[in-house]
């Protein structure tokens, strides 16, 4: 699962309805796939995507993840979206990073939903619907 997904995903349960975005992420297991495994970088795709992204909750979410190296700035300024850098590194965590095995709790009734090899589980149980 990428982290690209991971930005439109909220817990669904019956009456979890405030304070369930974003899912708070769990990681065991995460690989970078090669550049002829994944998605080309494209700048214009990337910049599209900033405009898409939910940024608060990238952050807070890239922020629980230390060991993956990676800090974000607190906005996207008009002149950090037109750099060649962050856009590189944004497409790597975004695009290239994938995330194996983990799970997704949610902040508000700690729902976990598992992610096992790179599919995350957003099924959910009949007494939860």
């Amino acid at each position: 699962m990428k982290l690209i997904t991971h930005n439109i995903l909220m817990c669904n349960k019956k009456g979890c309805t405030k304070n369930n975005f974003p899912l708070r992420l769990v990681v065991k297991q995460y690989a970078d796939y090669e550049a002829d495994n994944a998605q080309e970088y494209s700048a214009n795709l990337m910049t599209r995507l900033l405009e898409k992204l939910d940024w608060n909750a990238l952050k807070i979410t890239v922020a629980t993840l230390p060991d993956w190296g990676i800090a974000l700035p607190d906005a996207v300024t008009p002149e950090l979206a037109k750099d060649e850098a962050f856009l590189q590194s944004l497409h790597m965590l975004l695009v290239r990073r994938q995330i194996i095995d983990g799970e997704m709790v949610c902040p508000n009734c700690e729902r976990s939903y598992e992610i096992k090899n790179g599919i995350a589980n957003m099924l959910l149980q009949e007494d939860e619907v």
